[in-house]
């Protein structure tokens, strides 16, 4: 993942609420929170904006 400001982002499948990884379309945009993990930043708690109604 990208963040607005291009910094590359992890995540891991597990991060996905409500949906999985089948269900994502490249470049679909995303809301997420970010944490600091052992390798770096990592987005956790990653929600499609289409199913929050966005």
């Amino acid at each position: 993942m990208e963040a607005d400001d291009g910094r590359s982002i992890y995540f891991h499948t597990s991060s996905l609420k409500g949906v999985g990884i089948q269900s994502l379309s490249p470049y679909q945009p995303v809301e997420f929170e970010v944490e600091e993990g052992i390798k770096g930043i990592r987005a956790v708690r990653v929600v499609p904006m289409n199913q929050k109604g966005n």
